[in-house]
């Protein structure tokens, strides 16, 4: 098994240029703004080839929504609203990373999103004031909207917010492609074996 960074523009078709036997490509990240992203093109190559392609989290989740009908499976939630049509912008899980350790630098509007359903299901913020720190943070590019913008947006909105949005950040729950993400993983040990992912 090899493990890559996010995929980009021409990854695929070096992998199908390989010796290796068709087996199963996973995609979860995904570069679009730094480098061209991986196509539909690409995508069908690959299945047409005997791979069985996957795809969740980010760039994986928005590939299978729309490869779906070519036979790309996709898994999470993320993933759901787009073939859904209940989400449609790229944008919406886009992020700015540092290149030398892909540590993540800003929050995207899945997570965004996700948090503040959190916080209105628990209670703590109104639809009304969700709607509005929800319009003001998707104001901000991805490569600007920081955990620390995030968290000034949401404690705006006042002290229980702002301590739930705290409680979310310290036990890692307010990342729903990270959630994606270990589906994903959790549902290939099932079907390939821990000893395969």
């Amino acid at each position: 098994m090899h493990r890559h960074g996010a995929i980009r523009r021409g990854d695929i078709p070096t992998i199908l240029e390989g010796d290796e036997e068709p087996g199963t490509l996973v995609i979860i990240d995904g570069e679009f703004g730094q480098a061209l992203a991986v196509s539909v093109t690409e995508i069908r190559s690959a299945l047409r080839a005997g791979w069985s392609v996957w795809g969740s989290s980010s760039m994986g989740a928005l590939r299978a929504a729309e490869c779906r009908p070519i036979g790309m499976r996709g898994f999470g939630s993320i993933y759901r609203q787009y073939a859904s049509g209940a989400r449609s912008s790229d944008e919406d899980v886009a992020i700015a990373y540092d290149p030398d350790t892909l540590r993540p630098l800003t929050v995207p509007m899945v997570d965004i999103d996700h948090v503040l359903d959190d916080l209105r299901t628990h209670g703590t913020l109104s639809e009304r004031t969700s709607a509005a720190v929800r319009d003001e943070l998707r104001s901000i590019s991805y490569r600007d909207r920081t955990v620390e913008t995030t968290r000034t947006a949401i404690g705006r909105a006042g002290p229980a917010a702002a301590s739930r949005f705290a409680d979310l950040e310290q036990g890692s729950g307010w990342s729903l492609k990270d959630k994606d993400a270990r589906l994903m993983l959790a549902v290939l040990s099932r079907v390939l074996g821990p000893a395969d992912v």
